[in-house]
């Protein structure tokens, strides 16, 4: 009985099976077939006119009349395409095609082609409308799938460059990558790129937040970029990520670890010591004991803030100074005081001095221990106060000088005989 089974199955495959020239044609026969062809499938290659291609599945290749050295794989696939070297596999894949030297995988992948060559679209619906853009790859579930002038665009992962349009250049990578969400995710509302080109998504949701974009790059879960010609790396929130630059474990948003102890790592070519000073503010980036940067109040404002050298700038005071300094030519401008030799100058008469001396243990106007020991020394105004003492001790001097010829004078004339030294 199983025997007679096996024949009668043999005989039936056998009526619906023919030969035409080198090509095997099963269920619909096609007696137009060219060489050389695998024809399997209702309705395959009806109108094929060109030899060396495979066609399985109803209606595949059917009104194809020139795809020498194709593959088409799947109901309805490459139907109407009319190009050669096309590797179609997939219900309706490439089902439009007019161009050559595509490879379509997936259900409706690359439907809408007609003149997009070199293109390699794998994912159902993946490159959906792709009608003449080149060069393209696009791997995963409708990723590409509004596609239809951009070129060279690589998309990876489910939904990647989704909503790209006319945009090239793009290379988008992680689900969602270049913006798109199903209606039902109810996960964001943002614009998506449409036109913009060289552009770089990586990771789950990267995208642009606006579109028309150009080398614009996001990198990582949920990164967003919105202005061409710039990169972001991670998202924000929860999704913010720290970057290490010579560490693995950065604990903050940048960590740079340098090769060498007490170096940056780094560096501003185009800000050095020499780049002329800007306006700035009376505060300042520095670093704390454990490298981080902070914000402190600044010591070297040159407009009004004051200056500490080996110590924070103490209150009212310009400079500061902990330690040792010394200067090839040190410029002060204080008060001068040739004053002291005009006519209505009111010299202090050296009895009133010596009291003074004897009584306050210093010169008037020169300050006493203690308030050189809690103040210092102003030096632009203790010079002038020195000079005036100078000054002052010169007028005395001129003075004694006086007396003293004066009472020469009354010897010599109280008695001759006395002589004077010279």
């Amino acid at each position: 009985m199983k025997h007679l089974l096996g024949l009668l199955l043999l005989i039936m495959l056998g009526s619906s099976f023919a030969m035409a020239q080198n090509t095997t044609v099963l269920v619909t026969p096609n007696t137009n077939a060219p060489t050389n062809g695998v024809h399997l499938g209702h309705n395959v290659g009806q109108n094929m006119s060109s030899d060396s291609s495979v066609m399985i599945g109803s209606g595949a290749g059917q009104n194809s009349s020139f795809s020498r050295s194709s593959v088409y794989i799947g109901a309805d696939a490459g139907k109407y395409s009319t190009f050669e070297k096309n590797v179609f596999i997939g219900r309706a894949s490439g089902e439009n095609n007019t161009a050559d030297e595509n490879t379509f995988m997936g259900f409706w992948a690359g439907r809408k082609n007609s003149g997009g060559r070199y293109n390699l679209i794998v994912g159902s619906q993946a490159g959906y409308y792709n009608t003449t853009g080149r060069q393209n790859v696009f791997l995963g579930h409708v990723t590409g799938y509004r596609n239809t002038i951009g070129e060279d665009n690589t998309f990876v992962g489910r939904s990647a460059g989704f909503d790209n349009t006319s945009g090239s250049g793009n290379t988008f990578i992680g689900t969602y990558a270049g913006g798109f969400c199903w209606t039902s995710c109810n996960i964001w509302t943002e614009s998506t790129n449409v036109t913009g080109n060289y552009n770089v998504m990586i990771g789950y949701k990267a995208i642009p937040t606006v579109t028309g974009l150009t080398n614009a790059i996001a990198i990582g879960s949920n990164a967003k970029v919105s202005t061409s010609n710039s990169m972001v790396l991670g998202g924000t929130g929860q999704y913010g990520l720290n970057v290490g630059i010579g560490t693995q474990s950065p604990t903050a948003k940048l960590e740079i670890v340098s090769d060498a102890p007490n170096t940056s790592g780094l560096k501003l070519s185009n800000l050095t010591y020499s780049s002329p000073l800007s306006p700035i503010s009376d505060k300042v980036l520095s670093v704390d004991n454990n490298g981080n940067v902070i914000l402190v109040a600044n010591p070297t404002n040159y407009l009004s803030g004051p200056v500490g050298i080996g110590v924070l700038p103490a209150q009212d005071y310009t400079l500061s100074v902990c330690g040792r300094a010394r200067v090839s030519d040190l410029v002060a401008d204080p008060k001068w005081c040739d004053y002291v030799f005009e006519k209505d100058y009111k010299l202090m008469p050296i009895s009133q001095l010596e009291a003074y001396v004897k009584q306050n243990k210093h010169l008037p106007e020169i300050p006493t221990t203690k308030e050189v020991e809690e103040n210092g020394v102003a030096l632009g105004e203790m010079t002038s106060k020195l000079l005036l003492k100078v000054e002052e001790l010169t007028l005395y001097m001129i003075q004694q000088e006086k007396r003293i010829k004066e009472l020469e004078m009354q010897l010599v004339a109280k008695n001759g005989k006395v002589k004077l030294k010279k």
